[in-house]
C-alpha cells in the first residue's frame, strides 16, 4: 500500500475515523492501528456518504443547458467550475454513497490514479427508462452507489454486481425511489475482497421490523457468497438498529466473516472535517 496521502498527515485515520485491524477469515492482525495504517501488507478501506464531501459541488441538468435569448445574441449557461479539493484521499478502496454528479466527484478521484465504477442505475430514469448519461453531462438522475479503487500494484479488479435489487421500493404500496448497491471484486496480491457500497432508505433503518425488499435482498446477497469464503466489506446505510438518530451515525461498515473477537465486525461512521461522514477499516493483505 502506497504511503499516506493525506496532507493532514496519518492522524487522520486515528483521529477522525474509527479503524479495526482484521484479517478476513484468518486471525485479526496483533499490531496496533498506528503500525497497520502504516504498513506494506495492509489495505485500507473506506466508507463515505458522497453529499457530505467538503466543498462538493453538484449541478442540476437544466443549469448547463444553453439558452437563446434574442435574435441578437445568445446566452449559455455556465458550468459551474469545480476546485480540487484541499486533502486528497488517503485509501485504496473508497465505498460511496449518494452519488449524484460524478463529473464533481473526479476532483476528489481522479481518473489517472482512480478506477471509479458507478452503479448503472446512474443510466436509468427515476421511472425505470434508459437515459443517455453514457454521452450525458455526469449528473445521475437518481443519488446512487459507486466504488473508487486506486490504480497501484497488486490490486486490481476482477469483478462487478451491480445490486439493482436493492432499489426496490420499501414494501407494497410503496413507490419511494431508492438507490441501488455496487459490488466490487478486488484481487489484492493474490487474494479476493468484495467491497460492496449500499444506501438503503432510511425507513429501513430506523424501523427494522418494516418489510425492506433491499435488506433482504442484500442479506441474500451475502448468503448466496458466505461459502466462498472471500471477505466481504460493506459500508454505507444498510444496518437497521444501528446508530442513533444522528444521521451519520446510521452509516458504517461492516465485516464479513466477522474477525474474531475483541474486534468489532460493525463500526459506525463519524463526522470528519477530510471527508464529512465516513469510516475506514484495515485489513491484511
Amino acid at each position: 500500500m502506497l504511503a499516506p496521502r493525506m496532507h493532514n498527515g496519518p492522524a487522520f485515520l486515528l483521529s477522525a475515523l474509527a479503524i479495526v485491524a482484521w484479517a478476513g477469515t484468518g486471525a485479526a492482525t496483533e499490531t496496533g492501528a498506528a503500525e497497520s495504517a502504516a504498513g506494506d501488507d495492509t489495505l485500507t478501506i473506506l466508507s463515505v456518504d458522497a453529499t457530505t464531501l467538503p466543498g462538493l459541488k453538484t449541478r442540476k441538468r437544466q443549469t448547463i443547458t444553453p439558452t437563446w435569448r434574442t435574435s441578437f445574441g445568445s446566452e449559455r449557461l455556465s458550468e459551474p467550475k469545480f476546485s480540487k479539493p484541499e486533502t486528497a484521499v488517503e485509501a485504496d478502496i473508497v465505498m460511496l454513497q449518494g452519488v449524484h454528479d460524478i463529473r464533481a466527484l473526479r476532483q476528489w478521484f481522479p481518473a489517472g490514479q482512480w478506477r471509479l465504477i458507478v452503479s448503472r442505475q446512474a443510466l436509468l430514469r427515476e421511472d425505470g427508462s434508459q437515459t443517455g448519461y453514457g454521452a450525458g453531462d455526469g449528473v445521475v438522475p437518481l443519488p446512487t452507489t459507486a466504488v473508487a479503487v486506486r490504480y497501484q500494484p497488486g490490486l486490481r479488479v476482477t469483478g462487478q454486481d451491480h445490486l439493482l435489487d436493492l432499489a426496490d421500493a420499501l414494501g407494497k404500496g410503496d413507490t419511494q425511489p431508492s438507490a441501488a448497491g455496487t459490488a466490487v471484486r478486488v484481487l489484492i496480491d493474490g487474494r479476493e475482497t468484495w467491497a460492496i457500497s449500499v444506501i438503503l432508505p432510511e425507513e429501513c433503518i430506523l424501523n427494522k421490523d418494516r418489510q425492506c425488499p433491499g435488506l433482504e435482498a442484500l442479506s441474500q446477497w451475502h448468503a448466496d457468497r458466505e461459502a466462498d469464503g472471500v471477505r466481504r466489506v460493506t459500508g454505507g446505510r444498510f444496518a437497521p438498529g444501528m446508530g442513533d438518530a444522528e444521521a451519520c451515525a446510521r452509516f458504517g461498515l461492516r465485516l464479513d466473516p466477522a474477525p474474531p473477537p475483541p474486534r468489532q465486525p460493525y463500526k459506525e461512521a463519524a463526522p470528519t472535517p477530510d471527508l464529512g461522514c465516513a469510516a475506514a477499516v484495515t485489513v491484511a493483505k
